[in-house]
């Protein structure tokens, strides 16, 4: 998914990344919220993984 260091703990995604607005906006599934408490679906889809 091309994080940005995933060996250093930093699972935010690259701006390159497939996973960039390519999963599901169903906030009964993704939640509201992503891991630094931001608002979860900013683009045309919700970014795949923890972070938006």
């Amino acid at each position: 998914p091309k994080f940005v260091n995933a060996t250093n703990g930093d699972f935010h995604l690259q701006p390159s990344s497939p996973a960039i607005d390519s999963g599901s906006t169903d906030n009964t599934i993704i939640g509201t919220e992503d891991i630094d408490g931001e608002p979860r679906v900013k683009g045309k889809a919700v970014n795949i993984g923890a972070d938006e």
